[in-house]
């Protein structure tokens, strides 16, 4: 992180604003998938605002994204769903199929920690709609997502069917972070839980 925050100290300095906010968003994503929250939130604002200023659709989509998943995580809902909704028209209208896999399975994870069983399948479900060719890792993490409702319901055979097949996936693709997630869920025996990444 280091020599992000000097490349940022050097953008800044430049006043190159596209390159100031590519770093923002990168050491935001990099510090909210190594558990950073508050860092993540501050390099995510300063993006944001630099992002809504350039007009940037598809960083706004990104940066919202995250924002949306740090909302989840601070227990802010109504900012996660705010946030979320948002990116998820913008990656519609950039015609990103990965980025609308991404915000999909956050409004999903929304609704599954705020236990709308069925909101989630069907965000889950859209989710595995959307998936482009060769993204066997998205595959695996709707997969996932859809076993853990079926588990929230009570539908043990297809929370059992579905994270087997995720798991499968999973170690096929050499996924080693979701997949020991994953691993964990099915050895204690497909049991109601929240995805640890959201």
């Amino acid at each position: 992180m280091l020599f992000s925050t000097r490349a940022l100290n050097l953008a800044r300095q430049l006043g190159h604003w596209e390159w100031k906010c590519l770093l923002l968003i990168n050491m935001a994503a990099s510090s909210e998938e190594i558990g950073e929250y508050t860092m993540a939130e501050v390099y995510n604002q300063e993006a944001l605002g630099l992002i809504r200023q350039l007009d940037h659709r598809e960083w706004l989509t990104y940066s919202l994204r995250i924002q949306g998943a740090l909302a989840i995580r601070r227990n802010d809902y109504a900012q996660a769903e705010t946030s979320l909704q948002e990116a998820l028209a913008l990656a519609r209208q950039i015609e990103k199929p990965v980025y609308v896999c991404e915000v999909i399975k956050g409004l999903g994870d929304l609704a599954l920690i705020q236990h709308h069983l069925n909101a989630a399948e069907d965000y889950f479900s859209e989710m595995m709609h959307q998936i482009p060719d060769g993204q066997q890792g998205v595959k695996a993490e709707a997969l996932y997502r859809l076993g853990l409702v079926a588990a929230a319901k009570g539908e043990t055979h297809e929370a059992k069917k579905r994270g087997d097949a995720a798991l499968l996936i999973l170690d096929e693709i050499g996924n080693s972070r979701l997949s020991g997630e994953v691993r964990v869920w099915v050895e204690k025996g497909y049991q109601p839980s929240l995805p640890i990444a959201f």
